[in-house]
């Protein structure tokens, strides 16, 4: 369990986009009840974002953009946990 707040990510990165930290901050959210409530939630708002920024709508430009790295990302399956089930014979 953790019990420090997170670190602000404009504290991290100054031009990262008001609305990054918005959706990161609500990732974190100590209450389950505050937090995205399946991952598609996050991959739509995500989306949205990096469309308004391919697009420049509502983008601060105050602020010198950092330096983006592109990494591949690789396809996971995230599998419900199932309790192992014992072994009758033993």
């Amino acid at each position: 369990m953790i019990y420090e707040p997170a670190p602000q990510i404009k504290d991290l990165n100054p031009s990262a986009p008001v609305d990054l930290q918005r959706i990161i901050r609500r990732c974190l959210a100590k209450d389950p009840e505050d937090r995205y409530q399946s991952i598609k939630e996050v991959a739509i708002e995500l989306k949205e974002l990096r469309r308004e920024l391919e697009t420049g709508a509502d983008f601060d430009t105050t602020v010198p953009p950092a330096v983006v790295v592109r990494q591949r990302l690789v396809p996971m399956v995230v599998q419900p946990f199932s309790p192992r089930r014992r072994d009758p014979g033993r």
